[in-house]
């Protein structure tokens, strides 16, 4: 999906970058948006991102690419901090990774965790599909 790119992280309307920042779940589903090639609007819907949000184009895309999935209220979080593992997620889906039976052991993810697949392929170099 991403061969080349152009600007895919921009700075915040008060001129700065925020480098110590915690990034969101709407700032990383933009950060991947960015990237994708033929990122157009595909779909997906979250009731607590509005259309005309400065996200929406990307949650939606990403949402209708089964890139990001919302929680199970059907709302995104937009404004969450995103955590690891959704950041490793969406990163693997992105790349197109899947396709793990085994999980890498790691003392606080259990083979049930619901992203220990996604967590396996990026601890492991797994490779694309």
């Amino acid at each position: 999906m991403v061969e080349h790119h152009g600007t895919y992280l921009s700075g915040y309307p008060d001129g700065r970058f925020h480098p110590e920042g915690k990034i969101t779940r709407a700032e990383a589903a933009q950060i991947f948006y960015d990237l994708l090639e033929n990122s157009g609007p595909s779909g997906g819907f979250f009731p607590d991102v509005t259309q005309g949000a400065w996200c929406y184009d990307a949650m939606t895309a990403l949402s209708g690419l089964g890139i990001v999935n919302g929680y199970g209220d059907g709302r995104f979080g937009p404004n969450h901090t995103i955590t690891r593992t959704e950041a490793v997620t969406i990163t693997n889906r992105v790349l197109g990774c899947s396709g793990l039976t085994e999980c890498v052991s790691f003392a606080d993810v259990p083979a049930t965790h619901w992203a220990c697949e996604a967590i396996t392929a990026a601890a492991t170099g797994h490779t694309h599909e």
